[in-house]
């Protein structure tokens, strides 16, 4: 049941990712635009995708399956940059100022 739930929710989640794709990638759309919505965005995809993917291996790991950990490297970096961006964007729809 929550396996099939999952991929439910991923095929409108991946459509929702290619169109914002194609955004980003598209010259007509302005930069400064696709910096401060659509990248959040495509990182919010990423993260919820992630997490449905996760409850995945999860429901495998219930039914006696093999679960396989990878090890990756992580741009730490990037993470804590991304990390910000998108609660600078919170912060601005609650009318706050986020302190760096």
């Amino acid at each position: 049941m929550v396996s099939s739930i999952s991929h439910d929710l991923r095929t409108p989640l991946n459509g929702l990712m290619i169109l914002l794709r194609c955004l980003e990638s598209s010259p007509t759309f302005a930069k400064d635009l696709s910096d401060k919505f659509i990248r959040p965005s495509l990182h919010c995809a990423d993260y919820l995708l992630n997490l449905i993917n996760d409850i995945l291996d999860y429901t495998q790991v219930n039914f006696h399956e093999e679960l396989r950990v990878v090890y990756e490297p992580v741009n730490l970096r990037r993470i804590c940059d991304e990390v910000i961006e998108l609660l600078t964007m919170k912060a601005k729809i609650k009318g706050i100022e986020l302190l760096q």
